[in-house]
């Protein structure tokens, strides 16, 4: 893939506000990311502030260019939540107030972050993902399974269920949370950066994550051993990753994790439309090994901002 451009097309280079969430676990790296971000837009002759979304107050945002959202998050207490209830977000109020803003629009981001919705939605556009499966039908044929919460992120609360007395015990530990239970699939796992690029999404260098366990877990993304990454060129993941993202009505860039079964077919496990995006992440890696810097990446995703 050809390096992009490394200027800002459409965007005045002037103020724009980076926002990150801090309020939970991984805040302090999500503050990184907005960091590593901010750096890149003043190298690009931005003049960026970095603000959390906790701390943002309306009159923040008056005056930006762009808002470059450094993760998914809900509407701040000060969005009239009678107007945008909470799974609305805040792109839905940037939108109203016709601030350009980085990523996906509400629609899309509510559909990824609801992992039901999701799959439902890829298996309706012939996109190859793991099934549904009724977990209060669950036959001992189907073990093991993959149980997950609906809504959530970096693999937290997420387990290999491998009999039924797991599967008693995985539920009591989800508590009153929703959850879905699919298939396990043993196999090759790789996430994909994709950035958008004259209206279309285009896959940055697959990443194989190469790891001594059965799922890449919420403890070995945060505590390790961390995978070795092998960027590969894989069209047939490529192709996968591109028809999803139009299929999910995503824009600007995204991260979408993948398995490689034992024949070689790819299914999509997981859609992520906030990846982080500080320079060691993975969407920034995958950019790297496509030959695009991260200050050019950055510009590519600013250069999105609808």
């Amino acid at each position: 893939m050809a390096s992009t451009i490394n200027t800002l097309k459409g965007v005045e280079r002037g103020r724009s506000v980076v926002l990150f969430a801090s309020d939970d676990a991984d805040g302090a790296i999500a503050e990184a990311s907005a960091r590593d971000v901010a750096d890149a837009l003043r190298e690009l002759g931005h003049n960026p502030e970095i603000r959390s979304l906790e701390a943002l107050r309306s009159e923040h945002l008056e005056g930006s260019e762009v808002v470059v959202c450094c993760d998914s998050f809900p509407a701040p207490r000060w969005i009239s939540q009678s107007d945008f209830p909470e799974q609305f977000g805040v792109k839905s109020y940037l939108l109203k107030q016709a601030l350009k803003f980085t990523g996906s629009p509400s629609e899309a981001t509510r559909l990824a972050k609801d992992k039901r919705a999701c799959a439902s939605a890829l298996k309706a556009a012939g996109i190859p993902t793991p099934q549904l499966l009724d977990v209060h039908n669950i036959c001992d044929a189907d073990f093991p399974i993959i149980l997950k919460p609906i809504r959530g992120g970096a693999s937290n609360h997420v387990s290999m269920v491998k009999n039924r007395d797991e599967l008693t015990n995985s539920v009591r530990v989800l508590g009153e949370r929703r959850y879905i239970a699919q298939p396990y699939l043993s196999g090759d796992e790789f996430t994909v950066g994709v950035l958008e690029r004259n209206g279309r999404g285009c896959a940055l260098t697959p990443l194989k994550l190469e790891f001594d366990a059965p799922i890449f877990s919420k403890d070995l993304k945060t505590v390790g051993p961390y995978p070795s990454i092998v960027p590969m060129k894989c069209p047939a993941v490529e192709k996968l990753v591109e028809k999803a993202f139009v299929a999910l009505g995503c824009r600007g860039y995204a991260r979408i994790d993948l398995i490689l079964d034992e024949y070689g077919d790819p299914h999509i496990i997981d859609v992520n439309l906030s990846p982080r995006l500080s320079r060691g992440e993975y969407f920034a890696i995958s950019g790297r090994h496509s030959g695009i810097a991260y200050v050019e990446l950055v510009a590519g995703i600013v250069n999105g901002a609808t």
